[in-house]
């Protein structure tokens, strides 16, 4: 390779996917010896990744263009609803429906006092909210979505969402429909991402939204009924993101007539849904 700056420039998603896996994987092996107390999976990985690609493939300009989504908020407070809400909504209903079903709720809801909430809340938001949302939708979503379409993307980030989830998967960490359940999460995150006008930002407190609260809803059941809540909870996903899928067929239809959805990534000319 006689330019490295200028591969990277050319293939900055994949240099950017290689990096990510790479200094997120790292941990696995010393996870599986038992060197130290190492999680399977780093999960600032995707954003060391980006930091690193960024300057090489697009100098000052695309990191600050990184940054303006990272900090991107003004999208209207329904969004901000819609971004934080969601994962609440979705596993609140997935337990109800578990409960109705004949499960049983093995602890309380809210097992810890308010300000271990909000610092769990803030652990989530800088090593795994900032870690991985702004690696995979502050940088790979946005240029993704200027040369596919909405489906391709959904697709490629739905499966490398899953992959990289793998250590955890092999761990017992997490339940293996979560690799499935990925896929309708990564179709609502690009939706909102296309409406907010690129807004890296609520994507990242959604996956906070999901990893604090969210996860409450999970903790009350155990054995059959946690497993059961996975299948509810992956259904909830995919229901919501067929009415997203609806939403942005539908906006794609209005607005570009007939254009690739592709196009909807040129946030600045879409207007607010």
């Amino acid at each position: 390779m006689k330019n490295p700056r200028l591969f990277v420039k050319q293939h900055p998603v994949a240099v950017f996917l290689v990096l990510a896996f790479f200094l997120s994987w790292w941990p696995s092996l010393l996870y599986v010896l038992h060197i130290g107390n190492f999680p399977p999976i780093l999960p600032l990985g995707p954003l060391l990744a980006a930091l690193i690609v960024l300057p090489l493939a697009g100098g000052w300009a695309a990191i600050r263009e990184f940054g303006r989504r990272i900090f991107h908020w003004r999208a209207g407070i329904g969004w901000w609803v819609v971004a934080i809400g969601f994962p609440i909504l979705v596993s609140a209903a997935a337990a109800g429906a578990n409960i109705l079903m004949g499960a049983a709720a093995t602890r309380s809801l809210m097992p810890i006092s308010l300000s271990a909430l909000a610092l769990a809340s803030l652990d989530s938001l800088l090593w795994v909210g900032l870690g991985e949302e702004a690696g995979w939708s502050g940088f790979a979503l946005p240029r993704l979505l200027r040369s596919r379409s909405f489906i391709a993307v959904v697709i490629i980030l739905g499966t490398v969402r899953a992959l990289w989830h793998l250590p955890l998967f092999l761990a017992g960490q997490q339940d293996w429909i979560v690799a499935l359940s990925l896929f309708p999460v990564q179709l609502i995150f690009t939706w909102i991402f296309i409406r907010t006008r690129g807004s890296a930002l609520l994507l990242i407190l959604a996956h906070v939204s999901q990893n604090v609260v969210g996860s409450m809803f999970f903790s009350l059941f155990s054995g059959p009924d946690l497993t059961r809540m996975y299948g509810l909870w992956t259904v909830g996903l995919f229901a919501l993101a067929g009415f997203a899928l609806w939403r942005v067929g539908r906006a794609a239809r209005q607005t570009f007539d007939e254009s690739p959805a592709r196009e909807l990534v040129e946030v600045r000319s879409v207007p607010s849904a």
